[in-house]
């Protein structure tokens, strides 16, 4: 059972045993402070009517199931904020490993003054000079914009 419908659960009864009460007792206290009390203090209280109707059972379902319903609709939403985050956690793992890929190739790219690729359709192509350093920049900018955080 969860926070919400303890809490709930402990009004009802709370609501339940106040009408119980044998007598309510008023003072004033010395420094002008008010009490109430089942039990009666050392003198001068006053015993105050309350006023106990009673409990209607229908009533009393009605609330527990609106209450019910709004523990079930406060479970679903918490249950979909999770999933979002979870969802946003993974894709920020993602990110965060395509920057370190990203970074590692530069590392590799830095150390080389020509460089073979192969194609989709599995030509290789060799690179050197301003084309490598032209390729060379352009992932330098690719992993920029991977590592950039949003």
């Amino acid at each position: 059972m969860n926070a919400v419908a303890k809490i709930c659960v402990a009004l009802l009864l709370a609501t339940v045993a106040a009408t119980a009460w044998a007598g309510v007792y008023r003072w004033v206290d010395k420094n002008g402070v008010v009490h109430f009390s089942d039990s009666p203090p050392p003198s001068g209280a006053k015993l105050v009517a309350v006023d106990s109707t009673s409990i209607d059972p229908a009533a009393v379902a009605a609330r527990k199931q609106a209450l019910q319903k709004q523990v079930t609709a406060y479970q679903k939403q918490r249950q979909k904020s999770a999933a979002a985050t979870a969802k946003a956690e993974q894709k920020q793992q993602q990110r965060e490993e395509a920057c370190r890929r990203a970074q590692s190739r530069i590392a590799r790219l830095d150390g080389i003054d020509r460089l073979r690729l192969h194609d989709a359709k599995g030509k290789t192509r060799f690179m050197s000079g301003d084309d490598l350093a032209a390729y060379k920049q352009q992932q330098r900018e690719r992993a920029a914009k991977l590592c950039t955080k949003n």
